[in-house]
């Protein structure tokens, strides 16, 4: 599966990835980046309550979430890969001009975006040992694929 597939899926079916916090979603925004190539965040999501719109960038299934010995877990290089990416989007709205130009040229207002990352599934750990896994990456929200179809079930139970 590539993740143009996965954009697809969620592009068809958002409340996977909207939940109770977000109203909609939009993917294609091209941020015009004077210093390079353009950049293109997979989903800017919409909240239900502020006016700032926050960042969702997706990652394969398959890419394994963490790494390490036992007693060393830690985020695996394809997280911190993500978690790259997505600091550099959250960073181009630190420019004001950029901020206008995104806003007069899609409507979404952003300034330090909530980031997510879409990636892997849930590994077999402790919960204490993911949590303090989480602890290393604080400002980026990782979640499985696993998390997605969890919570999508319980929606649909609930």
């Amino acid at each position: 599966m590539r993740e143009s597939q996965l954009q697809r899926f969620f592009e068809d079916h958002p409340h996977f990835l909207l939940g109770t916090d977000y109203q909609g979603l939009r993917s294609g925004i091209v941020l015009p980046n004077d210093n390079g190539p353009d950049l293109v965040p997979d989903f800017f999501l919409e909240p239900i309550a502020g006016r700032h719109w926050d960042i969702a960038e997706l990652k394969l299934p398959n890419n394994i979430l963490t790494a390490g010995r036992p007693s060393r877990q830690r985020y695996s290089h394809y997280v911190y890969d993500a978690v790259a990416q997505l600091r550099t989007y959250a960073h181009y709205f630190d420019d004001p001009a950029c901020r206008d130009k995104v806003y007069r040229r899609y409507g979404i207002l952003a300034y330090k975006p909530k980031v997510s990352v879409i990636i892997g599934r849930k590994p077999e750990l402790d919960d204490l040992v993911l949590r303090q896994i989480e602890y290393d990456l604080p400002w980026v929200r990782v979640v499985t694929y696993d998390e997605l179809l969890e919570k999508a079930r319980t929606r649909l139970i609930g």
